[in-house]
């Protein structure tokens, strides 16, 4: 298997002379919004599966009450209070939740707490430890010849698998 593209050297931010905790805060946020836009590709296809077979509003409010509401039905939220930025604050860093159960905690779009999480500079200290012990142990590889980087950078393309015998 060949490297494709690694946590902090992916999703950077414009300056060269970006610190590895600004790599990493870009690199999330990059996660985050491919997070928020599969919840609500997943809320668009529950949506339109609904409306194919015409289950009634009843029917749907009985579906959110048993099974609980999509993450993606949740509203969006633009103003924060102290005590709702406290809630994320606290659910955020004590937990390992994503953002779809942040949603359901929370009752808030996943978009929303994704853009708030962003604004207040929050990141989960153990994930920071998690992305920079794979970068030096991506560095480590290279260093040892495990990975191409030219492959990761799309300048040759990956050798052929071997045959399995």
């Amino acid at each position: 298997m060949s490297f494709v593209a690694r946590t902090l050297t992916s999703g950077r931010p414009a300056a060269s002379d970006a610190t590895l905790q600004q790599r990493f805060l870009a690199w999330l946020a990059v996660k985050e919004a491919a997070e928020v836009q599969i919840v609500e590709n997943s809320y668009q296809i529950d949506q339109a599966v609904l409306d194919l077979y015409e289950v009634s509003p009843e029917d749907r409010r009985t579906i959110d009450r048993e099974l609980g509401p999509h993450p993606g039905s949740y509203p969006r939220k633009e103003t924060w209070s102290e005590a709702d930025d406290e809630a994320l604050r606290q659910l955020y860093l004590n937990s390992n939740h994503d953002l779809e159960a942040l949603a359901h905690a929370l009752q808030v779009h996943p978009a929303s707490i994704a853009a708030r999480r962003q604004a207040l500079g929050l990141y989960r200290p153990q994930e920071f430890a998690e992305a920079v012990a794979d970068l030096v142990s991506y560095c480590v590889g290279c260093l040892f010849g495990r990975w191409d980087i030219r492959v990761g950078a799309g300048e040759v393309e990956p050798p052929p698998l071997p045959d399995p015998e």
